[in-house]
């Protein structure tokens, strides 16, 4: 908890969202500041809406319209402080983008060039980014899933555990109704062609780019 000193009267965040990263950014800024969140959202986590440092807004959808349009009510509620709006998905990041030009002068929201977040939040290019920078990552292999044909087991390079997913979580998210981004998971004795989704899976006609991050831990 923030000391009396450190107590910020002048700044509201608003996050966007309902998870339990939402959280972890709301108890950020109450422990930093001594401020009570604003989350906006459709639906919030039960410690979200059972504590005392966050105010709820609940909203149809975390579209443009709707983000936009409360953010303008929450920014006309409090024209004497500064507004600082944050989201910490790529597809809200995203929407923040969309609607960057038009939020109120009271509203800041630090987000970063749409080239620098659409390289980064590409799985595929993060991952050579990171290794061109000397960072390491696990290794990864980029399959396509368009299409009805099975995926070759030589799809893959990964010889132990691999988890799956999309590689573009924005271009997933606007394609699956809101699902949570799936994670596919390969057990060693299995072909690339044999996988089973453990969460709401795309049919196999849409068109997909998946990552597999080739993970060092041996498949249990």
């Amino acid at each position: 908890m923030s000391s009396q000193a450190d107590k910020r009267t002048d700044i509201i965040p608003v996050i966007l969202g309902g998870d339990i990263g939402v959280y972890a950014l709301g108890r950020e800024f109450h422990e930093a500041y001594g401020v009570i969140s604003t989350v906006v959202g459709t639906g919030f986590i039960g410690a979200i809406s059972h504590s005392r440092i966050f105010s709820p807004v609940v909203v149809p959808a975390l579209d443009g319209p709707n983000v936009l349009a409360a953010v303008q009510k929450i920014a006309a509620d409090y024209t004497d402080k500064k507004i600082v709006l944050v989201a910490n998905t790529d597809p809200l990041i995203e929407t923040l983008e969309a609607i960057a030009g038009q939020l109120p002068g009271n509203v800041v929201s630090h987000i970063s060039p749409k080239a620098a977040f659409d390289a980064v939040c590409d799985k595929a290019r993060f991952s050579e980014l990171c290794r061109e920078h000397g960072l390491e990552v696990p290794r990864m292999d980029v399959v396509h899933l368009a299409g009805d044909d099975p995926i070759p087991s030589s799809s893959t390079s990964c010889g132990r555990a691999c988890a799956r997913r999309a590689t573009r979580t924005t271009s997933w998210s606007r394609s699956s109704s809101g699902a949570t981004t799936p994670i596919w998971t390969r057990s060693r004795s299995t072909s690339a062609a044999t996988v089973n989704p453990s969460s709401s899976a795309p049919p196999r006609s849409c068109s997909r780019t998946t990552h597999l991050p080739c993970w060092a831990t041996p498949w249990p």
